[in-house]
């Protein structure tokens, strides 16, 4: 990030954290932190669960470490920054598993493995802002390439089924 803004150059940087999977890692000092810090307030919670929790907060504060980074490089009015999974979470068979009150989790095309967090801040996104509008990965090509500036059709041999959600 630095590199590139110094030199003024537009980039594109993907950051796929392997969090949330398994196998549930964190770091020993998160682990034992979120471990004291539920200890008070969830003290009958499984294992996995504090193991799930000290990850997500590692995840947390990798992505932290990215905004303040994008911030601290004077780029932040001219970047923008997606946040987003690949698909919804586990679900046990036969209980409620842990995407209540949705159906379903991984590996099925009910909500509960669909439906994923989508969050997106760069220029002219108010803080704050919500939106109904159904957006899936294969839309992010035909986005970026608007988003740059790209007027020119793309490639028809491409045959994308995505469109760019820049509109909304």
């Amino acid at each position: 990030i630095a590199q590139q803004a110094k030199a003024k150059k537009p980039f594109y940087l993907q950051i796929s954290h392997y969090a949330v999977h398994v196998s549930l890692q964190s770091r020993a000092k998160t682990l034992e932190r979120t471990k004291k810090r539920l200890a008070t307030t969830h003290p009958k919670l499984h294992q996995r669960t504090i193991d799930f929790a000290a990850m997500v907060e590692d995840l947390d504060i990798g992505v932290g470490m990215i905004l303040d980074e994008v911030e601290k490089q004077g780029i932040k009015d001219n970047t923008y920054i997606i946040f987003t999974s690949d698909n919804g979470g586990f679900s046990y068979a036969n209980t409620r598993g842990q995407n209540t009150p949705l159906k379903g989790g991984k590996r099925w095309t009910y909500e509960g493995g669909i439906r994923v967090p989508f969050v997106v801040q760069g220029p002219k996104i108010k803080a704050g802002t919500y939106c109904n509008q159904v957006i899936v990965n294969w839309d992010f090509l035909p986005t970026f390439y608007d988003l740059v500036g790209g007027t020119e059709p793309l490639s028809k041999d491409l045959k994308l089924d995505g469109g760019s959600f820049r509109a909304y």
